[in-house]
């Protein structure tokens, strides 16, 4: 949906400007999530479940902990698309 509304507005710059806008700003939140499940944090679960001596931390730290987040992230990435389209609309 989002791309035949931006596939629309291709001869008009200011909506695509508007649209660009928009997007922009309601994927800021999401990209923190993104960070949060990413390599990074990764490293740090593992460099502190191997301090803890047990590499089981560092699993369930992925299941529990990362899945979680993971879920977060797709409920608010859902329910953002719905706003932006909402609003492009």
């Amino acid at each position: 949906r989002p791309d035949a509304l931006v596939d629309a507005a291709a001869d008009d710059p200011a909506r695509l400007a508007d649209i660009r806008q928009r997007v922009r700003s309601a994927s800021r939140t999401s990209l923190a999530y993104e960070k949060l499940v990413g390599p990074n944090p990764r490293t740090i679960i593992l460099g502190v479940s191997m301090l803890a001596g047990s590499p089981l931390w560092y699993f369930l730290a992925e299941i529990v902990l990362l899945n979680a987040i993971l879920l977060l992230s797709v409920q608010h990435h859902n329910a953002m698309h719905k706003r932006l389209v909402a609003a492009l609309s």
